[in-house]
């Protein structure tokens, strides 16, 4: 790796070169096939935007000073006339001078938690945390990616032949790394440098023409840099869109349903999101995992410490560019103030105190400081007073100010748009573990459920199959109920959703819900056949690639003397499958319409008796009743 390539602060940029008249148009590159291929869910949300339905597309510009330059905005705003009925939010969080061994710590408050639909991205630096930075991007966002290559700088050579000749680094990293890198992750790569070198060849022009400074753009470098960029920035109706699949929205009502006051779904992501119906309307409370997402340590971050969009963050300000944690943050202001400082801005101390937690210890600038409550953590390396103090007046009761903001909402609706009319999601989550999870939303009651139209799910591409999958299992599948009526446990054993199907009157269902690991109760009266009553329950995990788990339940009919009993209901009386019976001298069985008979034999399917009056035998059962059929000198089926 190469750790001093391009630290170059933004308060060097100049624009010392006259613009060029009549600046040609680059030339078509000579091969577009992969133009547009690994950015298809960014363009298709960009062009199906409608005014009554426009979708809103979220674009990060994250890099070093380059990327700080003026060209970007006309890449977004090339975005904003061809597309004019997206809801386009564009921000630039690039920071001059911060190569990519630098660039990696801050990208943890100022990239991933924005959670961008498209990443424009180019660092100089160091190879390894060049990969770090599209790694985490990957690993933490469904952001598609477009990494640039380095445009022509000072120093390359052009050689006898008319030809720009890179040196080892760069042709490493323009040649090598870069595509390797977008082959790994699914990357698309604009490939600034080839282009930038035709272009100067073409046009006769030396590197200096499109330059400030030697590195920096000039006025028509940053025209020609738009230029390369935004004809790369294209729809591909060839490709799949969205072929890692990494959003999937679940329709309610077609893909999941309303279960009486409750919403739920099985899913595998990193962030979760609300899509109402229109207006929002009625209210629910959230859980995830059965846990409030306020209780979920990765959903918190902060703000950039001394954060001023107005100025350039962090020289121009004075910061901690980077700051971690040990134990769970709460929503609260944090203030560092500096208690003494030396004249050469080299050496100080300070205190951290916190809105909620309070005064929270003191340290000095030379060691690694982790606060009382293990709430802020400060590496020695992270501070920007030093190179800030030519810019800011730095003395001893200087104050550097971040904010703890939530990633998560305990409830639904969490906010109150003024634009009903779009696409528009809430975040219920951003910053889970990549991996199963349950959310389950639960209005007061059906009256009140909240109007949605979907629940829209982000799965990032890479490591996706790490962690915890969605699990389901029932060991005892076989189930016999008691002929007399009672009540049996059925032990789930699972971290998801799951539904029992359809099953008959006679058979009770209990669970105090249909989620995690719980108990079914299953409950009947007393059969009152003669036969065994049988019924297959199907229990339906979700969340995965999980099979239904089918329960074979038997509530067995009673014998014919159990049938029949002894005991009678009023006088040997009792109320029978086959009607009203005296049994008080059973065998012998006496029926009202069939007069004496004689009980010998019972199956599961009923019962075979001797009828006196007829002098015949016969057969009945509950499936039969009132019709018993009798083999007489006509043998066939009477009615009682």
């Amino acid at each position: 790796m190469n750790p001093l390539r391009w630290i170059i602060p933004a308060a060097l940029l100049f624009t010392g070169v006259a613009s060029l008249s009549a600046l040609p148009a680059p030339a078509p590159a000579a091969d577009t096939s992969s133009y547009g291929k690994q950015i298809t869910r960014t363009m298709q949300l960009l062009a199906t935007s409608t005014p009554e339905h426009p979708n809103t597309v979220r674009i990060i510009i994250y890099g070093q000073s380059i990327s700080q330059q003026k060209w970007w905005l006309s890449v977004i705003q090339d975005l904003r006339d061809r597309y004019p009925s997206a809801n386009i939010i564009a921000v630039n969080r690039s920071l001059g001078g911060f190569a990519s061994q630098l660039l990696k710590r801050p990208a943890e408050h100022d990239l991933y938690p924005f959670y961008p639909d498209l990443l424009i991205f180019h660092v100089y630096g160091s190879d390894v945390d060049y990969e770090t930075i599209i790694k985490n991007t990957r690993t933490l966002t469904t952001a598609e990616v477009c990494l640039q290559t380095d445009h022509v700088t000072r120093g390359t050579t052009l050689n006898a032949q008319g030809i720009y000749v890179d040196d080892n680094w760069t042709a490493h990293m323009n040649n090598e790394l870069i595509p390797s890198l977008a082959t790994k992750y699914h990357c698309e790569v604009i490939d600034v440098r080839t282009a930038w070198k035709n272009y100067l060849t073409t046009n006769k022009f030396n590197l200096e023409s499109l330059l400030a400074d030697g590195t920096h753009l000039n006025d028509d470098g940053n025209v020609l840099m738009a230029q390369l960029i935004s004809r790369q920035l294209i729809e591909r109706p060839d490709v799949a869109t969205d072929p890692d699949v990494l959003v999937t929205d679940y329709v309610v009502g077609e893909d999941i349903e309303w279960k009486g006051n409750t919403l739920g779904l099985a899913f595998s992501g990193n962030r979760v999101d609300v899509i109402p119906n229109g207006e929002p309307s009625g209210s629910a409370t959230v859980l995830i995992d059965d846990k409030k997402p306020s209780t979920f340590p990765s959903l918190y971050n902060i703000t950039r410490p001394n954060d001023d969009t107005a100025k350039d963050w962090p020289w121009a300000v004075g910061a901690i560019h980077h700051i971690t944690w040990s134990a769970p943050l709460v929503l609260e202001d944090w203030t560092v103030k500096l208690l003494t400082i030396d004249a050469a801005k080299k050496n100080w101390t300070f205190q951290v105190t916190g809105s909620v937690t309070g005064l929270d210890g003191q340290g000095s600038n030379s060691l690694n400081f982790t606060s009382t409550s293990g709430r802020v953590k400060i590496s020695k390396d992270d501070w920007w007073i030093t190179e800030a103090s030519n810019n800011v007046s730095i003395n001893a009761g200087f104050e550097i100010k971040w904010h703890v903001y939530p990633l998560y909402s305990d409830t639904y609706p969490k906010t109150t748009s003024d634009t009903y009319n779009q696409d528009y999601s809430d975040f219920l989550a951003k910053g889970l573990t990549n991996e199963h999870h349950v959310l389950q939303l639960t209005a007061a009651s059906e009256a009140e459920r909240p109007d949605i139209k979907a629940i829209r799910v982000y799965r990032p591409y890479y490591n996706r199959a790490a962690g915890n999958r969605a699990s389901f299992s029932i060991a005892n599948k076989v189930i016999t109920l008691p002929k007399a009526g009672g009540k049996v446990d059925v032990k789930v054993i699972s971290n998801t959703l799951w539904t029992p199907g359809e099953h008959p009157d006679w058979l009770g269902l209990s669970t105090p819900r249909f989620y995690g690991s719980q108990t079914i109760t299953l409950s009947v009266d007393a059969n009152p056949s003669a036969s065994a009553r049988t019924t297959n329950l199907v229990v339906t995990p979700e969340g995965g690639t999980l099979s239904p788990v089918t329960l074979s339940i038997t509530q067995p009919g009673p014998t014919a003397a159990e049938f029949f009993s002894p005991t009678p209901l009023t006088s040997g009386w009792r109320n029978t499958s086959w009607g009203y019976v005296y049994d008080g001298a059973f065998p012998f069985v006496f029926h009202p319409k069939v007069d004496w008979i004689y009980i010998f034999n019972n199956t599961p399917e009923g019962y075979f008796f001797y009828s006196f009056k007829q002098a015949a035998f016969g057969f009945t059962g509950s499936a039969y009743y009132p019709y018993y059929y009798v083999w007489d000198a006509e043998p066939g089926w009477h009615v009682e």
